[in-house]
């Protein structure tokens, strides 16, 4: 058991050894889920391997908060074009444990929400906005407007 233990916590340092050998910090961006009020509030790790590792909150203001983690990758084919693929869970749409939001900065998003009791939820639009994070909280007041996932 204690040689898995001395295993485990080897691979852990040597897994995370690139993230914390270059100095870099976390970058944050926001994105808004056009035609939604809903936004996304995301730190972005620095490159490791050609990996960069995304974490943050969906906040649609006054509604809900998903905490979320995933990856920002080149798109298949492409040496330009990244995509995003996160997901979180929080059960807010017909008590769906988990959503997945895959979409293209600039471009379109989709996502899906299931794990509940009821039938899967999706939703989609366009164009998923790079905004200032500047005054956006990880939640905050209700605001006029639509949020992605009411049905």
């Amino acid at each position: 058991m204690r040689r898995s233990a001395n295993l485990f916590a080897a691979g852990v340092l040597a897994l995370s050894a690139g993230s914390f050998s270059t100095g870099a910090q976390a970058v944050e961006r926001c994105y808004k889920l056009n035609p939604f009020v809903d936004y996304l509030k995301l730190e972005f790790d620095p490159v490791v391997n050609g990996h960069r590792n995304v974490y943050g909150n969906w906040v649609a203001p006054g509604s809900y908060t998903l905490p979320m983690s995933g990856a920002i990758e080149f798109d298949l084919g492409s040496t330009t074009v990244k995509r995003l693929g996160i997901v979180g869970t929080g059960g807010v749409v017909d008590g769906n444990l988990m959503c997945g939001l895959d979409g293209i900065p600039g471009r379109g998003w989709r996502f899906v929400c299931a794990g509940g009791p009821n039938a899967a939820f999706r939703n989609s639009g366009s164009p998923l906005t790079q905004i200032s994070c500047a005054g956006l909280a990880p939640s905050s007041a209700r605001v006029a407007g639509r949020v992605a996932l009411a049905k």
